[in-house]
């Protein structure tokens, strides 16, 4: 195994550096190691920003270690990474409450090397059942801009809840598409901007949701991320806001607006605890079932089973507190407690407080956590829900 940081540096080339040499990667492009290192040749290098061109490498999530070297007298510095595995075919089980869902995954998180996710998969619950094809470029042909699209299908049963009784529902077949393109500004921040489409079918049960018909309009996303990756926790702010916006004026069938917020802040203790705070918001208009979003099963709103309540405007702050147990069986086993507080509209909630506590189990060489369990008491319903991961909840 590499070391966790092995730094051989006592004297810098005044010159700067003659050649960088870039060892054990057998997919990873050189250029895609090179440009995240941020250094070339002819840049004077010191022992001082060696730590910090390792911490970019592992940035990428693509290497279970690093370690940068530059001996002392010498003009050469060397990179060698020691990959994960990228190619992750996953099957799903996740069972929240007297709910589960049962599905798989194939994700390509180094897409001919070079650093882009392709990923599709499906799942299926009781009644209902949704696929999705995705993409993601943080650097097209190897230039600042970024680029994502993704597809998802959705046929099911939509059933609103109020105070714990289905208060509408109808049979929902949809079908949407998002697509992203804009420079990055910074190392950390991202504008992006481009279009979405949402379509498909709507049959009655107890309620008329009205004709789903096609809602299209302008997308943009602001997307700001300066964390430093630890295998077993991102340490730093991280924010993204998406706004999609339909106008009848363009040629939808109704105006609607669809405004997501998460921003998260964690810090990694001298004893390698870790330390969250993330919020999250959620506004919806337009018709108050086919353009309602859907919370559970996600930090904020952990104490809601999956897809289960519908609203039009939600937010919360989870504050959660981590600790490593082991490093043992090629990975990371930690401990934590947690809790979600926030609000709820329409849904017969309001607002909720839900502590609870959860293991999680971070593969080292695989570059996807791959199992998690959490226990959460939901204050409303008055009643303990678990939630159980194998593979990825979606």
């Amino acid at each position: 195994m590499i070391a966790e940081l092995a730094i051989a540096a006592l004297v810098t080339p005044a010159a700067g550096l003659e050649a960088i040499q870039v060892r054990g990667n057998e997919r990873t492009e050189e250029a895609v190691i090179l440009r995240a290192a941020g250094v070339t040749v002819g840049d004077p290098v010191t022992a001082g920003d060696l730590p910090a061109i390792r911490q970019r490498l592992m940035n990428l999530r693509l290497f279970g270690d690093v370690e940068v070297t530059l001996p002392a007298g010498h003009d050469v510095l060397t990179i060698e990474v020691d990959e994960r595995w990228t190619l992750i075919p996953l099957p799903m089980l996740m069972v929240a409450g007297d709910d589960f869902r049962v599905g798989g995954l194939l994700l390509e998180a180094n897409l001919f090397g070079l650093n882009k996710k392709l990923g599709a998969g499906g799942a299926y619950q009781e009644d209902s059942s949704m696929a999705f094809l995705m993409y993601e470029d943080p650097s097209i042909l190897g230039s600042r801009l970024v680029g994502s699209a993704r597809f998802q299908l959705f046929v099911g049963t939509r059933e609103r809840y109020r105070d714990g009784a289905v208060e509408s529902s109808f049979r929902d077949h949809a079908y949407s598409f998002a697509g992203l393109l804009g420079p990055r500004l910074t190392p950390e921040l991202t504008v992006s901007g481009g279009g979405f489409v949402v379509f498909g079918t709507s049959e009655a049960l107890d309620d008329v949701p009205g004709p789903r018909d096609i809602v299209f309009g302008p997308a943009t996303q602001l997307r700001y991320d300066d964390v430093d990756f630890h295998l077993f926790v991102s340490e730093g702010v991280r924010a993204v806001v998406d706004v999609r916006r339909a106008l009848e004026t363009l040629g939808a069938a109704r105006d609607a607006s669809f405004v997501d917020l998460e921003a998260s802040a964690t810090v990694l203790t001298g004893w390698r605890h870790a330390v969250s705070a993330v919020a999250v918001g959620h506004a919806r208009s337009g018709d108050d079932l086919l353009d309602a979003h859907w919370i559970g099963g996600r930090r904020g709103f952990r104490g809601f089973p999956p897809q289960t309540v519908m609203t039009s405007l939600a937010a919360a702050l989870s504050l959660d507190y981590s600790v490593p147990l082991a490093f043992a069986l090629g990975g990371t086993w930690t401990a934590g407690a947690y809790v979600d507080a926030g609000f709820v509209r329409d849904a017969g909630i309001d607002w909720f407080v839900n502590p609870g506590v959860g293991f999680r189990f971070y593969l080292r060489d695989i570059a996807l956590p791959a199992v998690g369990l959490d226990l959460v008491l939901n204050t409303q319903e008055r009643e303990l829900v678990p939630t159980a991961a194998v593979g990825l909840s979606f």
